[in-house]
């Protein structure tokens, strides 16, 4: 299935505010955060406003730090309404 870039930046959008949110929720300030993960705090922040991609690894690593599940930083964990 191929998306088209609206809705894959969409999709990015919804990514980038949901670590936003989870890291907010956590109380852990973004600075730690990235010298957690192996990044500057202007990466992160370039990150969380999506001006930067987020890796594969830098999710990853931002979910260990979190305490979350990748799932669940996705919504994939969420139940739709039918």
């Amino acid at each position: 299935m191929n998306f088209s870039d609206a809705e894959q930046r969409g999709e990015n959008n919804m990514v980038y505010e949901r670590v936003s949110a989870a890291i907010e929720k956590s109380g852990i300030k973004q600075k730690v955060i990235a010298e957690r993960i192996g990044v500057s705090e202007q990466a992160l922040c370039s990150m969380l406003a999506g001006r930067r991609k987020i890796s594969a690894d830098e999710f990853f690593n931002i979910c260990l730090v979190l305490n979350t599940e990748p799932n669940e930083m996705y919504g994939f964990n969420e139940k739709k309404a039918v």
